[in-house]
């Protein structure tokens, strides 16, 4: 019976096509768009979420920027982010402040790490040196190879005209993801099409990007606060988890404005975004809006395949005289709602993961990524041919229902 229904219902549903283009097509519409409701949103959020977490130095999900408001009152001070590392700790991963005053990036506690810096060779700056301003410094591997080609820098000089004197290389560094290069401090990529709208529109919220790109800039001389001693810090970098930022933001601004503080607290605005609330809101809208679409589409399909039966009643009738008992010609409908629903799916697959690539393709921000939901993907299949099914059931009654002598004879 399932060779003898199965081979018609796929023959006569590709058929369809053919007899009633724009029938078949508004079958699959309700079919299609569920499909790409159930795959699209989780292919962007859980790539984003995991993007976000998996290369969160490189794109900047990990960093909380801080750095003194306009107005009078206290100004966040050197010792500002050991003060931060220790209030927050279980939240706060590390927390360093710097000063830009070119070609000198000041720090203000032992060791780059904090900074999205690694050592490359030789050794940090101590604590005694960063207090002391003691004449040594740290250089970026690319600009030992400018200054000192073919030779080692370390233990070479480094001649600054603010203050002027001679620093001593006692170490090398480079950026901790060498990937950052090509994003600004806040994950978007330089070279995007879209990055001055971007920045257009971070500005408008108050965001301003360029504030601390000088944080990654590796023609800076790493050298001892110390050096300036009246430089107070311009930034204030604090790194967490991607899914804490925002909390400890919030919890940082809180406590540092209790302690008379006006502190600037910047997040990359995708952080806030993908782990918050409203996200989680969206999606269980996402499958409320799903399960419509998938109804809808139900209800589009009994229809257009009941009036197709009332269409075909004499080739029902036909195959009735040929032998065909009504249950495999209640399976043969049955088995083509299924078809349709199938064809809906396998187009909404490829249009699902279309569109997250282009949503993401458009968007400079390097933390907006995709992946293919593969078990989201095979719960919506399962869910569009199980009610697909449930929708051909009526279908399938009608057509078995046919009587061939009455079709027959009025004709």
């Amino acid at each position: 019976m399932l060779r003898n229904s199965l081979y018609p219902a796929v023959r006569a549903a590709f058929l369809q096509v053919r007899r009633s283009p724009l029938r078949f097509f508004w079958v699959l519409q309700g079919v299609t768009w569920a499909t790409v409701l159930g795959i699209l949103p989780p292919a962007v959020i859980r790539g984003s979420r995991e993007a976000a977490v998996e290369r969160a130095e490189e794109l900047g999900t990990d960093r909380i920027y801080l750095h003194d408001g306009p107005g009078e009152g206290p100004k966040l001070g050197w010792e500002a982010a050991a003060w931060i590392e220790e209030r927050f700790k279980g939240q706060i991963r590390s927390a360093a402040a710097a000063a830009s005053v070119p070609p000198l990036l000041l720090v203000g506690r032992p060791g780059l790490e904090g900074l999205g810096r690694e050592l490359a060779s030789g050794r940090w700056l101590s604590e005694e040196e960063i207090s002391q301003g003691a004449p040594v410094c740290l250089i970026s591997g690319a600009l030992a190879r400018e200054k000192f080609p073919g030779r080692d820098p370390l233990g070479q000089e480094v001649e600054i005209p603010q203050p002027p004197r001679r620093l001593k290389v006692v170490g090398t560094f480079r950026l901790a993801t060498p990937g950052s290069r090509g994003l600004d401090s806040f994950g978007y990529a330089r070279e995007h099409p879209l990055h001055g709208l971007a920045q257009e529109l971070l500005e408008h919220l108050g965001v301003f990007t360029g504030d601390f790109d000088w944080l990654f800039d590796e023609r800076l001389v790493a050298a001892p606060r110390g050096l300036l001693p009246e430089e107070r810090p311009g930034a204030i970098l604090a790194r967490a988890s991607p899914e804490a930022v925002a909390s400890a933001s919030k919890e940082i601004r809180t406590e540092l404005v209790r302690r008379g503080f006006n502190p600037v607290v910047v997040i990359n605005p995708m952080v806030q975004i993908l782990f918050s609330g409203p996200v989680d809101t969206i999606r269980k809208m996402q499958r409320v809006v799903f399960i419509i679409c998938l109804i809808a589409g139900t209800v589009i399909v009994t229809n257009i395949m009941i009036l197709s039966i009332l269409e075909r009643q004499r080739e029902i009738a036909i195959r009735r005289v040929e032998g065909a008992t009504t249950v495999v010609i209640g399976a043969q409908f049955l088995f083509e709602t299924a078809v349709h629903c199938l064809l809906g799916t396998l187009l909404g697959i490829p249009l699902a993961v279309l569109i997250a690539w282009l949503r993401t393709a458009v968007d400079p921000n390097g933390a907006l990524h995709w992946i293919f939901p593969m078990a989201e993907t095979f719960q919506t299949v399962a869910s569009v041919g199980a009610l697909g099914m449930l929708g051909g059931i009526l279908p399938a009654l009608r057509a078995a229902q046919v009587d061939p002598v009455k079709v027959l004879s009025s004709e």
